[in-house]
């Protein structure tokens, strides 16, 4: 569920998704694609979805493979790249708050992009 069911077709400007929807690797692509379109809908052309996360687990697809999939649903084949905070480091650790897997996994320091709907089909 995108919670965007109510908003018309082609009426926003500028989506935000920060630190809300994964890609997985193991996830079938064109559900994923499907997904995306549902945004895409809502955007009105030119408009702009900014994807930003803190940090990659290795389970998530990395930031070419999802330029990758969200070209594959329609948005412009540019993306802009947006800078990360200074302050964040190349990678860091995590650490499962699971009652019984306590192992750290390694992460990688995410990226901001935004993705535009074509100003034209």
């Amino acid at each position: 569920d995108t919670g965007l069911e109510g908003v018309p077709d082609g009426s926003v400007q500028l989506m935000l998704m920060i630190n809300s929807v994964h890609f997985e690797r193991s996830e079938p692509v064109e559900s994923a694609r499907d997904y995306l379109r549902r945004f895409l809908r809502k955007l009105a052309p030119g408009g702009a979805l900014v994807y930003h996360f803190d940090w990659i687990d290795p389970l998530h697809l990395p930031r070419e493979d999802l330029v990758g999939l969200f070209v594959g649903a329609g948005f412009a084949p540019t993306a802009e790249e947006l800078p990360m905070p200074p302050h964040m480091p190349e990678a860091t650790l995590q650490v499962s708050s699971g009652p019984r897997d306590h192992t750290p996994r390694p992460l990688k320091r995410g990226f901001i992009v935004a993705f535009r709907r074509p100003a034209s089909p």
